[in-house]
């Protein structure tokens, strides 16, 4: 039985290589943590009845799949009408997001995660939890939300 001897010093294409598989890995980190950071902020974007804003992250094909619903497409200009009605009755939104897990291909990224809202409106205090799937496409070199499947718990 022969063995071969391992060398500690690794040619300069192994290095060339390990280097970029743990620069491609920590690339892909900070992506993950970027979308996990526009998660929040479109939430954050909501709550601070920014609707502009929170229409700012939403790719012009979007589409919506609602566990009351059949799957809706729903422009800019629809996300920024609903979310103002809706956000006019409430003095008080807020939302937390935990449990994020974030998978990246390519330019199409997706995030799941739990939610827990509050609100205050006039029938009084609301509150809801639920599950939320959003697929995110990179276009232009920014990261924009495509399609969303929401389930509220019950």
């Amino acid at each position: 039985m022969a063995f071969g001897l391992l060398s500690c010093n690794p040619s300069e294409t192994q290095q060339g290589e390990m280097e970029s598989e743990i620069l491609g890995s920590i690339s892909e980190e900070v992506e993950k943590q970027h979308i996990k950071e526009l998660a929040q902020k479109m939430w954050l974007a909501f709550e601070m009845k920014n609707m502009q804003q929170y229409a700012s992250f939403f790719h012009p094909e979007y589409t919506l799949f609602h566990h009351k619903n059949l799957l809706i497409k729903k422009s800019a200009k629809e996300l920024i009408e609903e979310g103002e009605n809706w956000a006019k009755t409430r003095s008080f939104l807020h939302t937390e997001i935990k449990d994020t897990k974030v998978v990246i291909k390519g330019e199409v990224a997706w995030i799941t995660y739990l939610w827990t809202d509050s609100s205050i409106g006039e029938e009084g205090v609301q509150a809801s939890k639920g599950r939320v799937t959003s697929i995110f496409v990179k276009e232009a070199g920014k990261w924009l939300c495509i399609h969303c499947h929401k389930t509220i718990d019950s």
